[in-house]
């Protein structure tokens, strides 16, 4: 196998959390079964994967509560 592809197939082991922080900002629901079985197959720890979770889960929220309230005050102007 070349070493590029091995480095691409072995970047969801290395950066695992960070994966499913991204998946969690647009498949919340999805992201949560899969990670929840996989915590009972002992790939991930529960406490991260919970944290990840709720962060990926409360980010895209916040930013466009953010967003919403920037342009309702450039309207007022």
């Amino acid at each position: 196998m070349p070493p590029q592809l091995e480095f691409v197939l072995h970047l969801p082991v290395i950066y695992k959390y960070v994966a499913i922080l991204f998946i969690a900002f647009f498949e919340g629901p999805l992201i949560s079964l899969a990670s929840g079985f996989l915590v009972y197959t002992g790939f991930l720890s529960i406490i991260p994967a919970y944290i990840v979770l709720v962060l990926g889960d409360i980010i895209p929220d916040i930013s466009t509560i953010l967003r919403g309230d920037s342009a309702r005050k450039l309207n007022s102007l």
